[in-house]
């Protein structure tokens, strides 16, 4: 049996998640040639893939659109833990964990 606010408690759920990932993604930058290069490429992206969502033709397409997105976020993750391993020492961890808990205004 479901509980009553099962779709709260799952869309609260995720949206912990994601704002979780994206505080982890947002501790270390790019260099900004980097960032911006791939906010270039993400938006093409995500423009191919509202473009190809709409058709089932392009269902291929689709797959290809999100596993290579999926790859990106990966990649994301995965340097940005790299990098946070590597600056360890100098990372003010106090301000680190009050960015997590706090909200910004």
């Amino acid at each position: 049996m479901k509980s009553v606010g099962f779709f709260r408690d799952t869309a609260l759920r995720t949206l912990g998640r994601t704002a979780f990932v994206e505080f982890f993604i947002n501790v270390e930058s790019f260099h900004l040639v980097i960032e911006l290069i791939l906010q270039a490429l993400l938006i093409l992206v995500f423009g191919m893939l509202a473009v190809a969502s709409n058709d089932e033709q392009h269902r291929q397409l689709k797959r290809l659109l999100e596993g290579f997105l999926t790859l990106v976020g990966l990649s994301l993750i995965v340097a940005t833990t790299w990098r946070l391993g590597q600056n360890w020492s100098t990372v003010d961890k106090g301000v680190l964990w009050r960015a997590l808990v706090l909200p910004s205004g």
